[in-house]
């Protein structure tokens, strides 16, 4: 597992982390990045969405 800061629940076998530069990526069950990297803060799952929070602005993104 990488050293992450923030992390959200799985959703269909996929979840959200925040490493420690600062970089949220979706990874799979095993920990593998399956999205390039977003700058974050903290990331959180509501509903079928992760969402990037990055001070006070807050990005879905919607897995397909």
């Amino acid at each position: 597992m990488p050293d992450v800061t923030d992390c959200s629940a799985y959703y269909n076998g996929y979840a959200m982390i925040v490493e420690e530069d600062g970089m949220a990526y979706v990874v799979d069950m095993d920990f593998q990045k399956v999205t390039q990297g977003y700058p974050a803060e903290h990331v959180a799952l509501y509903g079928d969405m992760f969402v990037i929070i990055n001070g006070e602005k807050e990005t879905p993104l919607i897995m397909e």
